[in-house]
């Protein structure tokens, strides 16, 4: 399984008619890949319209062939390049303990943390967080966490909250009951940011 992250940057009020093209071209026989979830980013280093596209393949080859297709493309996802001030797609692995992504009614805020490490950092990273998350996950889930194929060596996570204060709230408790960050993983970080995002009507993760 390998996933498959995209950042589209729409020119003001764009928003709406991307979606519309997103849910025509998921319908088509030209889309491939698992789509998972489809958010609008309402917090983060993000300009007026931002969508966050979130899709699943079976392969790294199934992947690369539909990247390929994009990138000659100036109608991604059959959104109008009109529309389109920009857009960056990302590969990533998940980590090897983590379980398919199940889609439902888990936000409706989502928390999307990317971490750039050092060099060597993916690996004890993954072996940090193997040994935290089983109880992190009894309090507050972890929808997935992945290492990026391309670029610099980082990690992202998504997290869904049923609320700004069931956030606060549940990452007091790790904090304070020592669970979260997984130890020795905050070393490893060379820059982190984060986004806050919402779903729209046509993300499976709701």
């Amino acid at each position: 399984m390998v996933y498959e992250l995209t950042t589209m940057h729409l020119h003001l009020w764009g928003t709406n008619k991307a979606v519309e093209s997103i849910l025509n071209y998921k319908k088509t026989s030209q889309s491939h890949g698992r789509l998972l979830g489809c958010w609008k980013v309402e917090i983060g280093p993000i300009g007026p319209d931002c969508l966050l596209i979130l899709r699943e393949f079976g392969t790294v080859g199934e992947l690369m062939e539909e990247r390929e297709k994009f990138l000659f493309n100036n109608n991604p996802f059959g959104i109008s390049d009109i529309l389109i001030k920009g857009f960056k797609i990302e590969s990533f692995m998940p980590f090897p303990f983590m379980p398919p992504i199940k889609t439902g009614q888990l936000g409706p805020i989502y928390e999307f943390r990317e971490y750039q490490l050092a060099v060597g950092g993916i690996k004890k990273s993954i072996d940090a967080w193997e040994k935290a998350l089983p109880a992190r996950q009894k309090i507050s889930p972890v929808i997935i966490a992945m290492y990026a194929l391309d670029g610099p060596a980082r990690i992202v996570h998504i997290i869904a909250y049923k609320s700004f204060e069931f956030r606060l709230n549940v990452r007091q408790e790790l904090y304070q009951k020592g669970i979260w960050p997984p130890k020795g993983a905050p070393e490893e970080i060379i820059m982190a940011t984060n986004m806050i995002a919402l779903p729209t009507s046509i993300s499976p993760l709701m």
